[in-house]
């Protein structure tokens, strides 16, 4: 399976175990991840809606584990069967992972990063525009 290759298969979907509850986390069996490995970013899709997560695994086969919050998003009931599919998150997925995450935890250092990413380029910037000035005064 390629990066960009969708996998789609049936799953039963079951409730999150707690500690990945609001991590926007899935648990999959490795055999149907592929290619696709532990806390890679994908995007997941299900009932014509999609949202993005990082997957782990479960010892069960056939479920796909996810919390309230993920469910929501997809439009899909706990202990019902649903047909997912899922691809490799790029880049921009995986950054919109960061910074759209329900968990202060992840979001919150993310979004510190985006700024000061922002910031320290704003100022080489006006540091590389103050070199001529610098130079020819």
């Amino acid at each position: 399976m390629t990066a960009k290759e969708a996998k789609t298969l049936t799953w039963r979907m079951v409730k999150a175990r707690v500690p990945d509850t609001a991590r926007d986390v899935i648990r999959l069996h490795k055999k149907h991840r592929g290619t696709i490995g532990r806390h890679d970013v994908v995007k997941l899709f299900a009932n014509g809606n999609s949202c993005h997560v990082s997957v782990l695994g479960t010892e069960e086969e056939d479920v796909i584990e996810m919390d309230l919050d993920t469910r929501l998003d997809l439009g899909v009931m706990h202990d019902q069967t649903y047909e997912f599919s899922l691809t490799r998150a790029g880049v921009v997925g995986q950054l919109r992972w960061y910074l759209d995450a329900k968990s202060p935890a992840i979001r919150i250092p993310a979004w510190l990063a985006f700024w000061s990413l922002l910031m320290g380029s704003a100022g080489a910037m006006l540091g590389l525009l103050g070199l001529p000035l610098a130079i020819f005064s």
